[in-house]
């Protein structure tokens, strides 16, 4: 116990050396820690201790590790809140960012019993698969799989373009509104290719999410399936209590 007691307080304080450390790299053009021997060697502790504080700060999401390169400093990451229903292109107007796309596929392909029953259709149904490659800054940020009916697909596949928004496209050739959607989140793994695309020091894990969204007439006008970089994209949420403060909450 008293061990422990001692030990706790060095690791405290090794983390936040560490963690101005981060804040130094990030305000210059390096983006890669020094190694655990240098870090042991300039703070006077051994590789374990290192390695330790490497992993607190890792859970808190500040730097991130490749295997074989070293440990990276994550960037600040973009925000989205969760409020309202925008489009990409939207949300980065708004926090003063230049949002792009750039389409990696887009044909017609049969529906799944999956896609067909969220998008009420027949199961022998064509979809069009609008696969993009969504950027921010001219950063690449995530993969957006998109199946649309093809009541809209059939329009959309003669004109978007790269740098397109598709809502914005929906409402002014097709007068579809996105209105409301459904939308989940999980933690998922990225393909090789798809790592790929999103530059060697990506982390292999993405946030995962997908939208189901409906128009003015409660009809399912899209279903999207994305990945976006864990290390660069955070959504936000704002809360309220059902009850006033102060109110016995059962």
């Amino acid at each position: 116990m008293p061990l422990e007691k001692r030990s706790r307080p060095k690791h405290a304080r090794l983390v936040e050396q560490f963690r101005l450390l981060v804040e130094e790299i990030r305000a210059g053009e390096e983006t890669c820690l020094p190694s655990e021997r240098e870090l042991g060697e300039r703070f006077g502790v051994s590789r374990v201790t290192v390695r330790n504080a490497l992993a607190a700060l890792e859970e808190q999401g500040l730097i991130y590790r490749v295997q074989g390169k070293g440990a990276f400093v994550s960037k600040e990451k973009f925000r989205q809140p969760l409020s309202s229903l925008t489009s990409f292109t939207e949300d980065m107007d708004t926090q003063g960012m230049v949002s792009g796309s750039k389409i990696l596929a887009m044909d017609f392909v049969p529906a799944t019993p999956r896609t067909a029953r969220l998008l009420s259709l027949p199961e022998d149904a064509q979809l069009l698969l609008l696969r993009r490659l969504r950027l921010i800054n001219g950063e690449p940020i995530a993969i957006e799989n998109c199946y649309l009916p093809p009541s809209l697909g059939m329009s959309i596949q003669q004109h978007i373009q790269d740098n397109c928004s598709l809502y914005a496209l929906m409402q002014s050739l097709c007068g579809v509104t996105p209105v409301w959607a459904e939308q989940s989140f999980e933690v998922g793994a990225l393909f090789s290719w798809e790592q790929n695309l999103f530059g060697e020091k990506a982390p292999p894990y993405a946030m995962c999410t997908t939208r189901l969204t409906f128009d003015q007439y409660d009809h399912p006008i899209e279903y999207v399936e994305s990945k976006y970089r864990a290390d660069r994209y955070a959504y936000h949420v704002r809360m309220e209590a059902k009850h006033a403060y102060g109110e016995y909450l059962p």
